[in-house]
């Protein structure tokens, strides 16, 4: 089987694999994206709750206002706007609450609003019987039960939206930031609430022109401690939230409620008595900032829920983009093969076939032939197999005049009389390590050794002692230097070593035990019973003060032998700028003339 077709039939394969791997990431995208949604409709249900309850508690002050007025015509503008308002919150809470998707919440949270209703619509219609009277023949008690009753309004408000908030609470559970922020316009609805009873309590007090009673006082009490633990929590809020506009709105809260009128409730009690509607006009203002603190928290939750939704949005179409992108890609990698990849490919076996086929003039072994159903591959393989027996003889000769120039190079790299490397041998490795040395920073150091009074040897003794003292000088650097040093004859009487990794106190410490060594040394000459001693004079110079040229170096180092020449010769020296740039040495390691 061809690859053209394998590669298909895995083509294939791999988009059926892949399909349902992308069908499951935009199906859970789009379940992130359901639960975006349901967050946002969530939020709608309990805000339609949350300004319920604050209706229903604000409808307290103008109902308050209205029994505690004395005047023969009573002015019912306020309190009939404010039950219109509460009429509104409970049927748009109605509204909101026939979408939800619970069964038994949507039927118990539409049976506790129509308990609401008749329990308001009873209320209303006691008060309106009281205030239907002329102000002589109203009862005395009865504003008090009538703000009571509507007390228990505002619970069975409070108790809606929080059930409310419970029952929805699972569709957000992906979605921590937004029941926070709706835990907190919980907090600041039912604060409002209390706020406004504290006020609903003192309006007792001055509707009926006397103090507060025990009962109304361990009230207030008790509401004001309710108050103080809500405040705390909503300081605990001002620490933690970064948002400006609602740091604002807590501000104001603290001021305008927890300072300003929890003090006005305070001096109300104290002086003067007011009448009812008087304190409501100045009280009420008092608490609405509470209101915009609700409000900001569930205009910051509805716009987190917003950014949610159109982030899931986006990541589903992304996602379902990226799915459809992968499997075009999957094509078109498997195009882009067959074409760039197996068909280069069956180009390159055919002409594999025509460079290995039997030359002209020869029969052709049909036993050999490549067989038609083989893959590409298959085809490749077996010519570059034949390429590779052909080739083999030829990489074979190749192999042997690599190592007869090998050999050709060693011996022209040799100085037939040391069997040391001769000057360019040595200049060629001392240059590669002087490379090396620079591009990893470690010092090398140059020693030039030269025979003293080599002339004076040839002319007394003769040219073959003379050879045989270059032999001795050449023995003592093969059996005293490391295998990594570079030695070889550089001139006539004239050697040269090259020390890598080596400081110069060192290289000196050597170059003295090679000088110590040549002159301990013994030439033997047949004919003389005596042997021959020969001594050395030795320049020095480091890269540490001439730098990593081989130029430089040797020249340093040649004029350092010089100067041990001057200086009487059979001796060490450095150069002045190496000795600079080693510093000083200590007293064992440096070379003194001997006497």
């Amino acid at each position: 089987m061809s690859l053209s077709n394998t590669l298909g039939a895995m083509g294939v394969v791999i988009i059926a694999l892949s399909l349902p791997a992308g069908w499951y990431l935009v199906y859970s995208k789009n379940l992130e994206r359901s639960s975006a949604a349901a967050a946002a409709e969530t939020l709608e249900v309990v805000d339609s709750a949350l300004h319920m309850v604050e209706a229903v508690a604000r409808e307290r002050g103008p109902s308050n206002a209205a029994m505690g007025t004395r005047e023969a015509a009573l002015d019912r503008t306020a309190l009939d706007t404010a039950r219109e308002r509460s009429d509104r919150a409970l049927a748009h809470a109605r509204q909101a609450a026939s979408t939800l998707r619970d069964p038994s919440l949507r039927d118990s949270t539409q049976a506790a609003l129509s308990a609401l209703q008749a329990h308001l619509s009873q209320t209303r219609q006691r008060m309106d019987d009281h205030l239907g009277k002329a102000t002589a023949l109203r009862e005395a008690t009865l504003p008090n039960q009538l703000i009571q009753e509507m007390f228990v309004a505002a619970d069975m408000a409070s108790q809606l939206s929080r059930g409310l908030a419970v029952g929805t609470n699972s569709v957000s559970d992906h979605h921590q930031s937004l029941r926070t922020l709706v835990t907190r316009a919980t907090i600041a609805a039912a604060l409002r609430d209390y706020a406004g009873r504290m006020g609903s309590v003192v309006s007792m007090a001055l509707i009926r022109g006397t103090p507060l009673t025990a009962e109304e006082q361990r009230m207030l009490s008790r509401i004001h401690g309710r108050s103080e633990e809500m405040r705390r929590h909503l300081d605990l809020n001002i620490l933690l939230s970064t948002d400006a506009a609602t740091q604002q709105a807590l501000a104001r809260v603290d001021q305008r409620f927890f300072k300003d009128g929890l003090n006005y409730v305070e001096r109300t009690q104290q002086v003067a008595p007011v009448s009812a509607s008087a304190f409501a006009e100045r009280y009420v203002p008092m608490i609405e900032p509470i209101v915009d603190l609700r409000n900001q928290y569930m205009r910051t939750a509805r716009d987190a829920a917003a950014t949610s939704l159109e982030r899931s949005q986006q990541a589903q179409i992304g996602w379902t983009l990226l799915s459809l992108a992968q499997n075009l890609l999957v094509l078109t990698l498997l195009w882009m093969v067959k074409r760039r990849v197996l068909k280069p490919l069956s180009q390159a076996a055919e002409s594999l076939r025509r460079i290995t086929s039997t030359p002209a003039g020869e029969e052709e072994d049909n036993s050999k032939s490549t067989s038609a159903d083989q893959d590409e591959v298959s085809r490749l393989t077996e010519l570059v197999g034949s390429l590779v027996e052909q080739s083999q003889a030829r990489l074979q000769l190749e192999a042997r005049q690599e190592k007869q120039l090998l050999e050709l190079r060693t011996l022209v790299g040799v100085d037939p009389l040391t069997g040391l490397e001769n000057r360019r041998s040595v200049e060629l490795r001392a240059k590669a390590l002087l490379a090396e040395g620079k591009r990893h920073g470690f010092e090398v150091c140059a020693l030039v050794l030269d025979v003293d009074h080599f002339k004076l040897v040839n002319d007394r003794y003769g040219h073959p002692v003379g050879d045989e003292a270059l032999r001795t000088l050449a023995s003592v650097l093969q059996l005293s230097l490391r295998c990594e040093d570079i030695s070889g004859r550089v001139g006539g009487e004239e050697f040269m070593v090259l020390l890598g990794y080596c400081p110069l106190n060192h290289a000196l410490d050597k170059a003295e035990m090679l000088r110590r060594r040549v002159e301990l040394r013994p030439i033997h000459i047949k004919g003389l019973d005596e042997p021959l001693f020969i001594t050395v004079s030795v320049g020095v110079a480091s890269t540490n003060a001439h730098g990593h040229q081989w130029d430089s170096l040797t020249s340093a180092a040649d004029r350092a032998l010089y100067q041990a020449k001057r200086e009487g010769r059979n001796r060490v020296v450095a150069d002045d700028a190496s000795n600079s740039a080693a510093g000083a040495l200590s007293s064992d390691s440096l070379v003194s003339p001997p006497n």
